[in-house]
């Protein structure tokens, strides 16, 4: 495939997410999409006076890197979605299946095994997560998104630029979107001025982030002990089956995978709250 239209369909991909990520932000998301359009036509004059040819697949992956960012400062943390313990479970399976996939049992890996336990261990956990747990979910949420963006793109969305279907496209521009959002976020909980910045100034803004992250962190959404069990014995077959029977490639597993958990989030957002301990809808 031509590369213009390998890109054309990775920013498709990319509009389609943040449009399912903030639906209800329409209008700016066009104005984004104008912004990207408008630095990537600009750049067509400096591309010239440097001596070099103007390229149609060099132009739509500019404006596919424009539009990530302007969209990362755009919509800030108002783009970050709300998370519950399906969601955190759910994506640490993805994770471990597209790492396991690609590297093995790598050495390094071994760096996520206590959280991935202790997600485990919050999910068939009957107690209501406190605040400090709610946190801990949703930045290990946000590492799990950081690394599969990281995999996606110096590994199989590499290969897949080179012969892949339009719908394979479609879903790794979507996946990594939602992925490098949530994953860039993650550098806000690091705690380190910025310049011209104070440290009490951004003490203050970093325990705001956490307190965000704490909202956002959806306590209501709890898992019986029978449904947290048979969740993971649910990923657990699908990804190991693709895993040995490569029915999909990685990148379309975690592509589908991503669009399963924007959809359960739509679910959840648009829906009075389900409390699954109890079986009784409580208000959002």
């Amino acid at each position: 495939m031509d590369r213009f239209f390998v890109f054309l369909l990775l920013s498709l991909g990319a509009v389609a997410q943040i449009g399912l990520m903030v639906p209800h932000r329409l209008k700016k998301i066009g104005i984004t999409m104008a912004w990207a359009l408008g630095v990537t036509i600009a750049s067509i004059p400096l591309t010239i006076l440097k001596g070099e040819a103007v390229r149609p697949d060099s132009l739509q992956f500019m404006f596919f890197l424009f539009f990530l960012f302007l969209s990362f400062f755009s919509f800030k943390k108002e783009i970050l979605p709300r998370v519950d313990e399906a969601l955190v479970l759910c994506i640490s399976a993805v994770f471990w299946y597209a790492a396991l996939s690609l590297f093995g049992m790598h050495v390094l890996l071994w760096i996520f095994v206590p959280a991935t336990l202790w997600t485990i261990y919050e999910a068939v956990n009957p107690k209501p997560p406190g605040p400090r747990a709610r946190q801990a979910s949703y930045a290990w949420f946000m590492v799990c998104s950081f690394c599969l963006g990281l995999l996606l793109a110096v590994g199989p969305l590499v290969d897949a630029l080179r012969n892949s279907s339009a719908i394979d496209l479609v879903l790794s521009g979507m996946a990594f979107t939602y992925l490098f959002i949530i994953g860039l976020q993650l550098f806000r909980l690091i705690p380190i001025p910025g310049k011209r910045q104070s440290v009490e100034d951004r003490m203050k803004e970093w325990h705001e982030d956490l307190a965000l992250l704490t909202g956002k962190f959806d306590e209501k959404v709890q898992l019986t002990r029978a449904h947290a069990v048979l969740l993971m014995l649910a990923w657990a077959f699908v990804l190991s089956a693709n895993f040995f029977l490569k029915a999909v490639s990685v990148e379309t597993m975690v592509g589908l995978s991503v669009l399963g958990m924007t959809a359960w989030n739509l679910l959840v957002r648009t829906n009075p709250t389900m409390d699954l301990k109890s079986g009784k809808k409580t208000p959002g």
